[in-house]
């Protein structure tokens, strides 16, 4: 997937991954909410890619995202 190089930093702002209970969080720092945010087309983009690549591993059935360690919902 090639993104935006507007989108495509948001690696930038990648804090860490946790897996607990087969549940993955991927903590990004504050200024990625402006990723996660954006419009769905390009939110979609980004949560889908990522989503897709953690749910390859058998140790992951649930993917969560989190801004500086608080869970997003939507």
């Amino acid at each position: 997937i090639h993104l935006d190089s507007h989108f495509a930093d948001i690696e930038n702002h990648y804090l860490g991954l946790t897996i607990v209970d087969t549940v993955a969080t991927v903590n990004f720092a504050a200024p990625a909410r402006a990723y996660l945010d954006a419009a769905p087309g390009i939110s979609s983009m980004v949560i889908n890619s990522i989503t897709k690549t953690l749910m390859q591993f058998p140790t992951v059935t649930k993917v969560q995202y989190s801004i500086d360690g608080r869970v997003v919902t939507e």
